[in-house]
């Protein structure tokens, strides 16, 4: 896109008697974003502008595409536009706050959704959007509110529902949820309990909170849920359901249902993705002392999250949990195994970039470690990291992505240990007894395709005694 060219335009815009294309081309326009053709939508609007520098519906709907296809400077750009057009547009204001979120730029989206309120208070979508924000900005208590406020004003609402959940799951155990924020809110969202999300979030929750029989029934709702209702997700939202579902019906497997924590056991924490829950509640001795390993969760987070510069949701949730463990714990830390599968983080980065992984991966894991040791200053927790296990042969993939997806597990691996001597973290490998003879999982500790089970606790539990038994 030629802005200068566009800026030409801009300057004759009050000259212009015909504002917007004809009904029948914006309707055109239209039905191809709806049939998600959005690369031929963008090139259009693109070509409309020239001619109609001043049709609203023609930069709203750029805006609209070139956000969901993750061309932030072209949204931003289109929504500023329109807003010149119309400044009293609580959805734009909404829209342009949703791409500055995205952008990381969360005090800008603060601004903009609460722009959007001003002119418009009863904007559910609005006060749902800026809890986000205030997700990404560590205000947990705000951000439930506002979910909260969001489901009150639209009780169909999915989204806000969802939110909220969401939240409430990761931060089971955290001081912010001993506060009431609507006593009402629980009925609001039982009127979602049968979509498939919302099942596996509640089984992860329960699971956190060692509730096994709980969990155990809220993954046998999820396999008996509606079809249509699982067909029906997004391509991460099957990812996510369908892929925690088949880890947790294992890890279930292999609970110890009668294990409670007691008042005289110690703790050690884990803190993680979906891999803080291969150990979640079990228990093993210490230098001749109980201890219980608590989970404590961050969904989807990498360390490329961390790596980042600016304030985002995995950080603002992960700092949370290190802020309310007490000071001086024991905390196990496992992040990273998501950036090195294949199609997520480093592999489709190097390509996208064209940088070499071995670079990518430096930078991204020592500006991990960077974080975790900023934000652990205060607290001054005893931190375990834990490397990535050793990648298990994916068949769905070929042979050379496999063969990237274990080298960049090497690379990483090599990178925390490098980088690790800068700080006074704990390094926990559990590559070596993950690995087998030809660069891939032996099959003994793994319980899917990404996860450790159960049966590695006794390799980990006898590298920490052995570390705290030297310190």
């Amino acid at each position: 896109m030629d802005e200068n060219k566009l800026k030409e335009f801009f300057n004759i815009r009050n000259n212009h008697r015909i504002l917007n294309p004809p009904k029948a081309e914006i309707q055109n326009l239209q039905n191809l974003y709806n049939d998600n053709k959005l690369d031929a939508v963008l090139a259009e609007t693109q070509k409309y502008i020239y001619d109609y520098p001043s049709s609203l519906p023609i930069w709203n709907l750029m805006g609209a595409t070139a956000a969901q296809m993750g061309e932030l400077n072209c949204a931003k750009w289109a929504f500023e536009n329109a807003l010149q057009l119309k400044p009293d547009s609580a959805q734009i204001h909404n829209n342009l706050g949703n791409v500055q979120l995205d952008c990381e730029d969360i005090q800008g989206a603060v601004d903009s959704f609460k722009k959007a309120l001003s002119i418009e208070p009863n904007y559910a979508e609005a006060y749902n959007n800026l809890g986000n924000a205030f997700v990404h900005q560590a205000n947990m208590q705000t951000a439930l509110f506002l979910y909260a406020k969001a489901l009150i004003l639209n009780p169909n609402y999915i989204t806000a529902a969802y939110n909220y959940i969401d939240l409430k799951a990761q931060l089971s155990g955290s001081i912010v949820l001993e506060k009431d924020i609507e006593s009402n809110l629980d009925r609001l969202v039982e009127k979602f309990d049968k979509q498939p999300t919302f099942q596996i979030v509640k089984a992860v929750e329960a699971l956190i909170k060692n509730k096994i029989d709980l969990s155990s029934k809220y993954l046998e709702n999820f396999h008996g849920s509606d079809n249509k209702l699982k067909y029906m997700l997004s391509a991460k939202e099957k990812a996510f359901c369908f892929g925690y579902s088949s880890f947790l019906d294992k890890i279930i497997r292999s609970s110890n249902k009668d294990v409670f924590q007691k008042p005289d056991d110690n703790i050690v924490y884990h803190l993680g993705e979906s891999h803080c829950l291969s150990y979640a509640h079990q228990k093993f001795s210490l230098s001749g002392q109980s201890y219980k390993i608590v989970p404590k969760i961050t969904f989807g987070a990498k360390a490329y999250h961390f790596a980042s510069g600016k304030k985002n949701k995995f950080k603002s949730i992960t700092q949370t949990h290190l802020n309310e463990i007490p000071s001086y714990s024991r905390v196990l830390v496992s992040f990273g195994e998501i950036d090195c599968r294949s199609t997520d983080g480093i592999i489709p980065a190097s390509i996208k970039l064209q940088l070499p992984r071995e670079k990518i991966v430096s930078q991204t894991v020592k500006e991990y470690l960077d974080w975790l040791n900023e934000n652990n200053l205060v607290k001054k927790h005893d931190l375990f990291i834990l490397n990535i296990p050793c990648p298990v042969y994916n068949y769905d993939i070929s042979k050379k992505l496999n063969s990237q997806v274990a080298e960049t597990v090497r690379l990483f691996n090599a990178a925390l240990n490098r980088h690790m001597n800068a700080y006074k973290f704990n390094l926990i490998d559990v590559y070596g007894f993950s690995a087998g003879g030809d660069d891939f999982s032996n099959g003994r500790y793994h319980v899917d395709g990404y996860h450790l089970g159960r049966e590695a606790l006794p390799k980990i539990t006898k590298q920490l005694s052995d570390i705290i038994s030297k310190n």
